[in-house]
């Protein structure tokens, strides 16, 4: 087999295993479907094009990395997207359905996009405190912080949410 074939078959390989999990994260940081599709495929052709260098380390640390840089240059040249109503493929996660979950996406996108994608990775994601930092490329102390406003916020919208129902 030639090293052409065995890279694209590696890449397929890892592509099939991730594309879910990071349409996901790319879901709840930008709220559109769509728009998460093209972060996702933006993400995966980044990473392709550095794949031998990337795939003996952390391939999918360094695509999350990569899709959360992504999100974060469109934002700062368009603006914050508008959240969509319409759920994620995912139907069950855990036992839990998304549609149990609209407020919590809903809050989401009302975080700064740092903190949301801080909240993203620590709880939905589920890393830790110091792969957070290496994926985002900020201080641990900094991952805390974000956290800790960023919940602190979503407990306070969500408060709203519940009173206001």
């Amino acid at each position: 087999m030639s090293p052409v074939i065995e890279v694209e078959d590696d890449f397929a390989a890892f592509v099939g295993a991730h594309q879910l999990t990071l349409q996901r994260a790319a879901f709840l940081l930008c709220g559109d479907r769509e728009v998460a599709r093209d972060l996702v495929q933006e993400a995966l052709t980044r990473t392709a094009a550095r794949w031998s260098k990337v795939r003996d380390g952390m391939p999918l640390a360094y695509t999350r990395r990569v899709l959360y840089t992504v999100h974060v240059d469109r934002w700062r040249r368009h603006g914050a997207e508008l959240a969509t109503q319409d759920p994620p493929e995912q139907v069950d996660v855990d036992g839990r359905s998304w549609a149990d979950s609209i407020a919590v996406r809903q809050v989401l996108q009302q975080l700064p996009p740092r903190t949301r994608a801080v909240v993203v990775l620590r709880y939905f994601e589920d890393l830790d405190v110091a792969t957070t930092a290496q994926t985002m490329g900020i201080s641990e102390g900094t991952v805390k912080s974000q956290t800790s406003n960023g919940l602190a916020r979503m407990r306070e919208l969500l408060s709203e949410v519940s009173t206001d129902v």
